[in-house]
C-alpha cells in the first residue's frame, strides 16, 4: 500500500490525525499532488481551519490552470 492509500484509509476510516499528517508528508516530497492537497484541505475544512484549507485550494487552482496552459 502506498502512502497516498494508506492515508485514505485512515480518513474514511475517520483517523484524521493520522491521514492529516501523512498528507502533509506526501505534499513535502510531491507538492503538486492534487489529491493529496485536496483531501488535507478537507481536513482543515473539517476542523474549522478555514484560512489552511482556502489556501490549499488556492494551491490547486494554480495547479489546475498551469496544467491547462501546458
Amino acid at each position: 500500500m502506498d502512502l497516498l492509500e494508506e492515508a485514505i484509509k485512515f480518513h474514511k476510516d475517520g483517523f484524521l490525525e493520522k491521514a492529516e499528517n501523512i498528507y502533509q508528508k506526501i505534499i513535502i516530497n510531491e507538492p503538486k499532488n492534487f489529491q493529496a492537497k485536496h483531501l488535507l484541505g478537507l481536513i482543515f475544512f473539517s476542523k474549522k481551519k478555514y484560512f489552511e484549507s482556502i489556501n490549499l485550494l488556492k494551491d490547486l487552482i494554480l495547479i489546475n490552470l498551469v496544467n491547462f496552459f501546458i
